[in-house]
């Protein structure tokens, strides 16, 4: 009764099903990776290419 839970850390993570065509697969995981990237705290900003 008097122990506290564990605080949850917050975590921003949003997965929807996407329908894409096959050949469209690889595009949209990089897509994926990169939002997935993206969404990751760094300190310093990742250069574009």
């Amino acid at each position: 009764m008097g122990r506290k839970p564990k605080p949850l850390q917050p975590v921003k993570l949003t997965v929807e099903y996407v329908y894409v065509h096959p050949k469209e697969i690889e595009p949209a995981i990089r897509i994926l990776a990169a939002m997935l990237r993206d969404a990751e705290p760094s300190e310093e900003q990742p250069s574009r290419d």
